[in-house]
This record gives C-alpha cells, structure tokens and sequence, in this order.
C-alpha cells in the first residue's frame, strides 16, 4: 500500500500491522535458535564420537581471515593434555587438493627424532598413516608399562 499525499493515516492499522510484523520476528528468532542448539549439540556429538572413534581431540582455531590463518590442533588422548600437533593448510592459488603442514610446537620437535614417525609425513605423505603410528606408539607403551 502507498501512502498518497495528505493521506490520513490510522495509527490502529500502523499498530496491528506492526505486532504481526513482531510476533512473526519473535518465531523466526525462535526457530533460529532452536537450530542453534541442534547444530551445537550435533557439533558435540560429533566432536566426541570423533575422538572416541580417533583418539584424538581436534580443535581448530583462528579465524581464517588475512594475518590470522586457521590451524588444527590434535590432542591424542592417550598422551599429555600439553602435548599438541598443529597442522596448518599450505595457501596457494590453484584449485588443486591443498595439503597440510606440521607447524612447531614440543611435541612436533619431539617426533623429529622418531624416524618411522616422520616416514609417513615425508615419504608416504600420509598425516593419517603419522597418526595412526602415533597413536599404536602411544598405546603399546601404556599396555606395556
């Protein structure tokens, strides 16, 4: 409807017309977070299953923008909760599968000494394959201790 000029304007139908507008804002914000708990508990879920199934807690953190690159933390749970393996996604132009880096930290510095650790980074180049062996590493030695 448009207004013509020195048209007289009924405040009740402004209102009415207002109250629907809010009381259909109130249920989209309702649905909005309703899927907002729902994507929050699916994300638990599946963060749990992942570890229970892996054995290793995955956080990712940054924010992906310039100056501030997203980086995946794994935590084993078998090993010490300060121990973390960072990967990081190599930035290139091309549309190709991009691969991920290991970046520095104690842990990282650590398997440098493992030779059979390192085999599945360098030769196989298989971050699976490293965290597969990590994990079998980890839990021979706390069956066998």
């Amino acid at each position: 409807a448009q207004l013509q000029q020195g048209a007289a304007v009924d405040p009740l139908e402004v209102s009415a017309g207002l109250q629907a507008k809010t009381i259909e804002a109130e249920k989209w914000k309702k649905k909005y977070d309703i899927s907002k708990q729902h994507i929050a508990k699916m994300m638990r879920t599946f963060r749990e299953g992942l570890s229970t199934l892996l054995g290793w807690h995955i956080d990712i953190e940054g924010t992906g923008r310039p100056g501030d690159p997203l980086t995946w933390c794994f935590r084993s749970k078998y090993g010490s909760p300060d121990d973390v393996l960072i990967f990081q996604r190599e930035t290139t132009a091309s549309r190709e599968e991009k691969q991920f880096n290991l970046l520095d930290s104690a842990w990282a510095r650590r398997l440098q000494d493992d030779d059979k650790a390192l085999v599945y980074l360098t030769a196989f180049q298989s971050i699976p394959g490293f965290l597969g062996y990590i994990t079998i590493d980890m839990v021979s030695r706390q069956s066998f201790s």
